[in-house]
Formats: C-alpha cells, structure tokens, sequence
C-alpha cells in the first residue's frame, strides 16, 4: 500500500518538487467540510478574512457560460451543463435553492447550499476498476433529499 493510499491527507508533488494542485489533492471528510465552510463564509474563518470575499462569490458562480456563450453540453438548467462552472465548482439548483459543489479525485464530493447555511461531506473510495463507489448523480439524489427536509424542519 502506497503512503497516499494509507494517508489519511496526502498532496503528491511533480518530479520537480510543486505540489500538484490540479490533480490528487487527498482531504479528510473534516478537512473537506472546512473547506465547504470558508467558501459559505465568502473566505473568513475565525472572523479573519483569508480568501477575499469578492473571490469566493466569484468562484462559487457560473463563469463558463459568460467567456464561452456558444459551449455545447447538458441541456440547459441541468446540474453538469458546461456552462455552470465556476472556479473549480459546479453550479447548480439542488432542490429549488441555490448550490454549488466539488467534486473531488476518489469519490470526494462537496456540496454548500448557502441559504440553509449547508456544507454536506461524501468521501468514498475508488478504484482503477470500479470507479468511486459516490458520484456526483448520488450526491445530487442525497441533495435533494436532504434539503426538503431541512427546508420542512429549520433548527430553532
């Protein structure tokens, strides 16, 4: 077994030594869920602004669609439309209310529904064979469970 196989985070680098920050980022649920609150927080954690708040709104909106209006794909309105990519999330409706989620290398997905103040964790593991055990159309069903649910029951 492999260190990132059995590392519970793991961040590979090139033959040059830079992180590869395109690809294999390995995150724990917990670290993923922080992740999900410093984008629904537009950048602050701990009241300390990190990522600018400009940046954040930015990235978590559909940005494809304005540089290349004529891109083909889904058909409009679905969640994996080409035209509904922010910054490395896709930007979509869960459930009538606005989302925006990550979809990780392995089965890592993130989901942040803003209004219920949401950050919501799939880690699942994959394989060359199977592929990841959770993919983006399972998270999008557990989304839309969920938040009618918690749309029906707000916490007091």
């Amino acid at each position: 077994m492999s260190d990132y196989d059995r590392d519970g985070f793991a961040w590979p680098v090139d033959p040059q030594g830079f992180q590869t920050t395109f690809t294999w980022l390995k995150l724990r649920p917990r670290d993923t869920a922080t992740f999900g609150q410093l984008f629904l927080q537009e950048g602050q954690w701990n009241g300390r602004q990190v990522v600018p708040a400009t940046w954040a709104r930015q990235a978590t909106t559909a940005q494809t669609g304005k540089a290349f209006p004529d891109i083909g794909g889904s058909a409009p309105g679905s969640a994996w439309n080409p035209t509904n990519y922010g910054y490395f999330w896709w930007v979509e409706p869960s459930a009538g209310v606005s989302a925006y989620c990550a979809l990780g290398f392995g089965g890592q997905l993130l989901e942040v529904v803003p209004s219920l103040h949401l950050v919501i964790v799939v880690s699942s593991n994959a394989d060359d064979v199977h592929g990841a055990a959770v993919g983006p159309d399972e998270l999008q069903h557990l989304v839309d469970a969920i938040v009618p649910i918690i749309k029906t029951h707000p916490s007091r």
